[in-house]
């Protein structure tokens, strides 16, 4: 069995579309995925979603930040998470074409797939016509797509980086035992079904008399339509054999496509194979309402998941962490201690742990308080709180020593929201860092020649963009939080916003973008810090009193710079609505937007 093969049976998975969720919350729903006992997060690739239109490709957010499925994989690399792509290419979902582009089956009707009348079959949540798994024009473009998709992410596969697992699927995974729901393509009942005739039966004549018919060739053994209710012919459970054994061979097609591509990590081909343990509607982790309308054929989606879409838990929350790390009636004994967790207050009671021991209370928000306990004989009595002027409660943790270091579950478990705060503050970073330094080198100095020509400026953005490529492509070969710490003190990874439409301003109007330039500057340094404390807590002994004092660095950080980017953004927006700078500089001002949400959903 194979490393890979091996880490895929122990993982615990849970789905979350990151192209659902707006990338300021990426991080803080990757965290709520680490509090519900998660090591592992199963995501979509919609085909439709990154090829919008014939041969136009974007996996990297050139055109919309929630595209760049290349940051969510190595976001979720920084946070500790594996990671499982379902590379379709019907994935449904609820998503427009199942997943699979419009513009495809749109321009090319004779992949889709036919009902018994010839009449497009269609998706279930969008209306879309569905294509034929293995028309050789269908095929053709998908090859096109699993080949960006390749270039794309492959480097970033096991053991080379987080992606332990691709996943496949089609319009015909499961098989579907009702005729009605078969495919009658031409190239179905034609070609495929020809071809595994001629496999299954030696010569004609055995067809011939297996049917109890007298055909010259296997051309004129037409595919059959449904038989009346309860008679069966043995052509009726030939063709039944058949759909099974297409619906098999699609799934091996895809899966044989990425590998010829240079995949080495195991294709599942069967939706069960990942997460057998999880309902499917607790796998879903993440409620949308509304999500990209270019993807969602609706605007709510999984309303049953355990977090809602702006991060806060449902009920579902602790049912999901009771699953995923097998806590009875939410107790869980752990190297050193105990942990206590739920959706309601209650009293309960544990063994009474030896002399020295302390007790804490792990917000949500991850802030960690002190709490009192009671003891009785041989037994000591704990108040749960789930939620109060707080906050709301993620575990209460019992330590047997409170100086001790951290192992096991707990250790990872802290660990693990330390390097989500990080992650957080490692991109408000480099957003400041990419901004100040792009209004430096911009800005006009008066008296000193003209201000920067457009090519100027676009030459200054394609460097930056090569330095993120550059940054990603250097990122396998790196650890996690040494990852972490080594890119808040090299270039920045991402590219601000035009300034190309700036370089007509005057020097009077460049001093009103200085408060903006200033602050970037200064918000950049003090989150550099933070992050580098806490690589070296959580790659050293953590103790309980280490991670809180990592934590509340990283939040004082995050606070000092939404102190100073609100002011900013505060005189930013005031001297756009005065007219005092021109509209041209509103993509300063949704950048600060970006950099600000990102700060206060960590917060």
């Amino acid at each position: 069995m194979s490393k890979a093969t091996d880490i895929i049976a122990g993982l615990r998975p849970l789905e979350l579309h990151y192209f659902r969720v707006s990338r300021e919350r990426w991080e803080l729903m990757l965290t709520r995925l680490h509090q519900m006992g998660a090591d592992a997060v199963s995501t979509i690739i919609p085909w439709s979603w990154h090829e919008p239109r014939d041969g136009v490709f974007d996996l990297t957010g050139l055109t919309h930040p929630a595209r760049d499925v290349a940051d969510f994989v190595e976001t979720c690399a920084a946070m500790g998470f594996r990671v499982v792509l379902r590379t379709g290419p019907y994935v449904g979902a609820g998503l427009l074409g199942g997943g699979v582009p419009g513009w495809l089956t749109r321009e090319h009707p004779e992949i889709q797939a036919l009902d018994l009348d010839a009449q497009p079959q269609r998706d279930p949540a969008s209306g879309a016509p569905l294509p034929s798994a293995e028309h050789p024009t269908y095929l053709k473009h998908l090859e096109r797509w699993y080949r960006e998709l390749t270039n794309a992410l492959a480097s970033q596969q096991w053991p080379d980086g987080p992606i332990v697992a691709l996943r496949v699927d089609s319009p015909t995974s499961g098989v579907p035992t009702s005729p009605a729901r078969w495919d009658y393509n031409l190239h179905v009942t034609k070609v495929q079904w020809t071809i595994w005739l001629r496999r299954q039966y030696d010569g004609i004549d055995a067809l011939n008399a297996a049917w109890g018919t007298d055909y010259r060739s296997f051309s004129d053994a037409t595919f059959p339509r449904p038989s009346p209710a309860g008679e069966l012919s043995p052509r009726d459970a030939d063709a039944a054999r058949f759909v099974a054994c297409a619906a098999a061979h699609a799934a091996e097609t895809y899966a044989r496509t990425l590998r010829e591509m240079g995949w080495t990590i195991p294709i599942l081909t069967h939706p069960n194979e990942l997460s057998p343990t999880l309902p499917v509607e607790l796998a879903h982790a993440v409620q949308v309402d509304p999500e990209p309308p270019e993807v969602g054929a609706n605007v709510r989606w999984a309303m049953d998941a355990p977090l809602r879409a702006d991060g806060h838990p449902d009920r579902r929350f602790w049912s999901v962490k009771a699953i995923l790390l097998g806590m009875e009636q939410g107790v869980k004994q752990v190297a050193g201690g105990i942990l206590v967790t739920g959706a309601e207050s209650r009293r309960v009671r544990l063994p009474r742990p030896a002399d020295g021991y302390a007790l804490y209370r792990l917000l949500l928000d991850g802030r960690l308080l002190d709490i009192a306990s009671r003891t009785r004989g041989d037994k000591l009595y704990l108040n749960y709180v789930a939620a109060d002027e707080a906050g709301e409660t993620d575990v209460f943790i019992l330590l047997n020593d409170p100086s001790a270091p951290l192992a096991g579950l707990l250790r990872e478990y802290l660990t693990s929201l330390l390097m989500g705060k990080a992650q957080t503050l490692r991109r408000a970073g480099e957003m400041c860092r990419a901004l100040a330094e792009a209004l430096a080198s911009a800005e006009p100095l008066a008296g000193e020649g003209p201000s920067p020509t457009v090519e100027d400026l676009r030459i200054a953005e394609r460097s930056l963009a090569e330095a993120r490529l550059a940054a990603r492509r250097a990122a396998a070969s790196l650890g996690r939080l040494e990852r972490l710490a080594s890119e808040v003190r090299g270039e920045p990874a991402i590219s601000p916003p035009s300034l190309a439409d700036l370089s007509a301003l005057t020097s009077q109007e460049w001093e009103h973008l200085i408060p903006v330039r200033d602050a970037c500057a200064q918000a950049a340094p003090a989150l550099a810090e933070a992050i580098r404390a806490i690589a070296e807590t959580a790659e050293g002994a953590l103790t309980i009193q280490g991670y809180r004092r990592a934590f509340e660095g990283a939040q004082a950080a995050a606070e000092e710079a939404e102190a100073l980017l609100v002011r900013a953004l505060g005189s930013l927006r005031a001297d756009l609505v005065a007219g005092t700078l021109p509209p041209s500089a509103w993509p300063l001002h949704d950048w600060l937007t970006r950099i600000l949400r990102g700060l206060v959903a960590g917060l």
